[in-house]
C-alpha cells in the first residue's frame, strides 16, 4: 500500500465504529484463524488507529507495554485455532477488560467462558509446588484446560530453552497428577448433601460451605476422600459454622 492509500485508510478509521459487533468479531477471528503470522495484521490495526476503535482493550495493552509479547505468543501458536490464539492475545489484560471485550464480540456463552478461563488462568505450578498445589491448580483451571494453558505458556517462552524446559516439565507433571484422577470437585467427594442430611444436619446454604471445606481437605490429601473421615470432619465444620453464626449475632 502506497503512502497516499495508507493515509486515506487511516483517515477513515473512525467510520469503523459503525460496523456491527458480528463483523468486528469475524474480522478478528479471521486474522487469528487464517494468518500464519497474525502479528502483521494486528500491528497494522494498531498503527492505523483501528485497534483503538475496534478493540480498545487491546489498545490499552499496547499502551502499557505488553503488546509485543502478546503478538509473539499468538504468532507461535498454530493457525486454525483462533480461540486459543485469542486467549493468548488477551492473557496480559485485567479480567474486567477480557470480559468486556468478549462480551462486545458477542461470542457464544461456551466460547466466552472457555476463552476467558484460558486468558486468566494461573501459570502452571513450578517445580517447587507440591502435588497438593498442582491439584488445587487443576481445580481452579479445570483439568481439561491443561494442554491449552501449557501451549500458551510454551509459546510465550519458546525462544528461551531453560524456561521452555521448565514449562514442559510443569506440563508433564500436571498431566501426571491429572491421570491419577484425584477428586477435584465437590461432586467427586464420597459424601454429598443427602449424606449430610442423613447425618442429622439441617439443609441450607451452609451445605455448600461444608462441602467446599471438605474438598479443600481432600485436595491436600486425596486419601481423605473416605465417607467415614468426611462425615466426621463435616460434623466438626458444621459445629464451627454454627458457633461462628452465634458469635455474629
Amino acid at each position: 500500500m502506497d503512502d497516499g492509500a495508507w493515509h486515506a485508510a487511516c483517515a477513515l478509521v473512525e467510520h469503523l465504529r459503525s460496523l456491527s459487533p458480528e463483523r468486528v468479531r469475524e474480522e478478528l477471528l479471521k486474522v487469528l484463524g487464517q494468518d500464519r503470522r497474525p502479528s502483521t495484521s494486528l500491528a497494522l490495526y494498531a498503527e492505523s488507529g483501528a485497534l483503538a476503535v475496534l478493540y480498545p482493550e487491546l489498545q490499552s495493552l499496547r499502551d502499557r507495554g505488553g503488546w509485543q509479547q502478546s503478538l509473539a505468543r499468538v504468532d507461535r501458536l498454530p493457525a486454525g485455532r483462533p480461540f486459543l490464539r485469542l486467549a493468548a492475545l488477551l492473557r496480559g489484560l485485567p479480567a474486567e477488560d477480557v470480559a468486556a471485550l468478549l462480551f462486545r464480540l458477542r461470542l457464544s456463552n461456551v466460547q466466552t467462558d472457555e476463552t476467558g478461563h484460558l486468558a486468566g488462568a494461573d501459570p502452571l505450578p513450578g517445580s517447587d509446588a507440591s502435588e497438593a498445589d498442582v491439584r488445587r491448580w487443576l481445580r481452579r483451571s479445570g483439568p481439561k484446560r491443561v494442554s491449552a494453558i501449557a501451549r500458551i505458556e510454551v509459546a510465550a517462552v519458546r525462544d528461551d530453552p531453560v524456561r521452555r524446559a521448565e514449562v514442559v516439565d510443569a506440563w508433564r507433571r500436571a498431566r501426571a497428577v491429572r491421570r491419577s484422577r484425584p477428586p477435584l470437585d465437590v461432586k467427586d467427594l464420597a459424601l454429598n448433601g443427602r449424606d449430610l442430611m442423613r447425618l442429622g444436619m439441617k439443609p441450607g446454604p451452609h451445605f455448600g460451605t461444608i462441602l467446599e471445606r471438605l474438598l479443600d481437605h481432600v485436595l491436600e490429601d486425596p486419601s481423605r476422600n473416605d465417607p467415614d473421615w468426611l462425615a466426621e470432619e463435616a460434623g466438626r465444620i458444621d459445629a464451627t459454622l454454627a458457633s461462628e453464626q452465634e458469635e455474629g449475632k
